[in-house]
């Protein structure tokens, strides 16, 4: 099933470039398909251990298949999106932790036939699994907006900077890693967001907790 099965010796059609990423709550997904036989694609998660495994014995499925109806070609780029992601408020996946996600190409059909010996084949119902690893960030968004005072007839005030840091629990500590600050700046309605998707170790398993922002 393999698109460059003259070259590989994975003859399964497994995905190719793996890239997770956490956005908006939901771990999702994008990869190259490599495959010939497939209708859809599966995923699953492993917790607790190591990195690139694909145990089928241990692995907790999240998301439908992301089922397709028209074929894809050899090497076309999928992004399932939301439709079969890993929706952090269901899972309550703990920040910092790590977890393996691995994805398969499929066919509810009979995926292929894998010779055992000459006397022997059984039939896959899947590819072999690609897997990587994902550590699981601290997410927050902040919305707001600038206007003149009241009395001035609270007209949004445009272009205006804001630097936001992210503090430690109690407040006292500016928290230092590569998205624990930055800037943005209003829009033509005064309006400004400000989303927070950070790593700190101090962030570890505070899924719930109020972490303040200056």
């Amino acid at each position: 099933c393999s698109c460059d099965a003259l070259t590989n010796p994975d003859k399964t059609g497994r995905p190719k470039g793996l890239e997770i990423f956490q956005d908006q709550g939901h771990v999702m997904f994008t990869f190259i398909d490599n495959s010939r036989c497939e209708t859809a694609f599966s995923f699953t998660r492993f917790s607790g251990l190591p990195e690139f495994t694909d145990d089928s014995d241990v692995a907790s499925s999240f998301a439908n298949d992301y089922v397709f109806t028209s074929p894809l070609q050899c090497g076309a780029t999928v992004s399932p999106g939301f439709t079969s992601s890993d929706d952090l408020q269901i899972s309550r996946l703990l920040v910092g932790d790590s977890y393996s996600y691995c994805v398969r190409s499929t066919n509810s059909g009979g995926y292929m036939d894998l010779a055992i010996s000459d006397e022997e084949q059984r039939v896959l119902q899947s590819s072999t699994g690609l897997c990587e690893s994902l550590t699981i960030s601290w997410e927050a968004s902040v919305d707001g907006k600038i206007t003149t005072l009241q009395n001035a007839g609270s007209l949004p005030i445009k272009d205006v900077e804001i630097t936001w840091q992210l503090l430690s629990e109690d407040g006292n500590e500016n928290l230092q890693c590569a998205t624990c600050a930055d800037k943005t700046s209003t829009d033509e309605g005064g309006a400004f967001s400000i989303y927070i998707n950070a790593h700190h170790p101090s962030l570890k398993g505070k899924n719930a907790a109020d972490i303040p922002i200056r």
